[in-house]
């Protein structure tokens, strides 16, 4: 099935899973004994159940390759970038997970009992709904381990019904929708895009409708959060010890529209990613106590005696000296307020781009 619309190739993982072979001619894996020493295999309870909140899929013996052994899948599965075996007790399975804090992108690997000699007893899970870019960022991470390890990847779809008490009673079908030895990424995707619309419409069930920001903004997010590390470093090395503000989205309750926001406390030195508004906390009098929120183009614009622009490694703005003058405190009074009536916080997780 062909994606819906051109797919972009994201960093580190996909490269990894690019340069892996299909191992189209490779001959059945050896079982000779390991240099390595072995992992204990602590897997006790079946696959888990059936969420309508995860995107799931599972891995099985092709006709041409032998199962990995768990020692070599638990080992690959450490060797990605970002994932970590999260602390179990006695009589838990095993969960692997993966958590970008740069982008807030979470997913994770759970082993479980097998359920037959091909079936190699692991389930990966993305939460959903979820945006675009958190799927094609952890999406990858099960192609590179089918594609690194031989393996067969199946999806297969949720089946739902209203019990009376007008719950949903969520199982996994009992073939798969989706099962194939020479795995694809925009495949995977499809099914993905499938399962998050369901997802989303369940989501909005009791949340009502999904907030949503535009997906090449959203992007201009992501390629920000994933260089904040560099540019905080930087800044923080300078002698003024600029401050390199995170990103949050915020929605307006009255008109629904969905803002990026960071905040600048106290007028401190403050490299600025390129945001929708600004909020300014701890201002002097007469400025309210609770702060001000302004439209961040306004303030980079207007405001070009306290603030410059830089270009490299990405558009940004920093502050200059003189920012406790009366003249900068006269501007940004003169600034309109902005979500004046009550707005909140929003999640990455929750964020539909569109």
């Amino acid at each position: 099935m062909a994606p819906s619309q051109p797919l972009r190739r994201p960093g580190r993982i996909y490269r990894s899973a690019s340069r892996s072979s299909t191992y189209a001619g490779r001959p059945p894996r050896s079982r000779a004994p390991k240099r390595w020493s072995q992992v204990a295999d602590t897997r006790c309870n079946p696959l888990p159940q059936a969420s309508w909140g995860n995107f799931s899929l599972r891995f099985r013996r092709p006709q041409r390759f032998d199962l990995p052994t768990w020692s070599e899948v638990h080992r690959f599965l450490l060797g990605l970038e970002g994932v970590i075996l999260l602390p179990s007790k006695a009589g838990q399975n095993p969960v692997y997970e993966y958590y970008q804090s740069s982008t807030r992108a979470l997913a994770r690997f759970v082993g479980y009992q097998p359920t037959d000699s091909d079936d190699l007893g692991l389930l990966f899970e993305l939460p959903l709904p979820c945006p675009h870019y958190f799927a094609l960022e952890t999406i990858t991470m099960p192609v590179a381990l089918a594609r690194e390890l031989g393996l067969k990847v199946e999806f297969y779809p949720l089946q739902f019904k209203e019990t009376e008490e007008s719950a949903l009673q969520v199982e996994y079908a009992q073939s798969p929708l989706f099962s194939s030895e020479d795995i694809i990424l925009d495949s995977l995707l499809e099914y993905w895009r499938q399962a998050n619309s369901q997802a989303r419409a369940l989501w909005e069930r009791e949340h009502g409708p999904s907030p949503q920001y535009r997906r090449s903004w959203l992007e201009v997010v992501w390629e920000y959060r994933l260089l904040s590390q560099m540019l905080s470093q930087r800044y923080l090395r300078n002698a003024r010890r600029y401050q390199y503000p995170d990103i949050h989205f915020y929605q307006d309750l009255q008109s629904a529209k969905v803002y990026t926001l960071c905040e600048w406390p106290n007028l401190q030195p403050m490299a600025f990613p390129v945001v929708d508004l600004i909020k300014l906390s701890d201002l002097p009098s007469p400025f309210p106590k609770e702060g001000k929120i302004v439209e961040a183009r306004a303030l980079f614009r207007l405001g070009k005696a306290w603030l410059k622009k830089e270009q490299i490694p990405i558009k940004h703005y920093l502050t200059r000296d003189n920012l406790h003058s009366p003249e900068f405190l006269e501007f940004i009074e003169s600034l309109p307020s902005q979500l004046t009536g009550p707005y909140r916080q929003v999640e990455y997780a929750e964020i539909e781009d569109i």
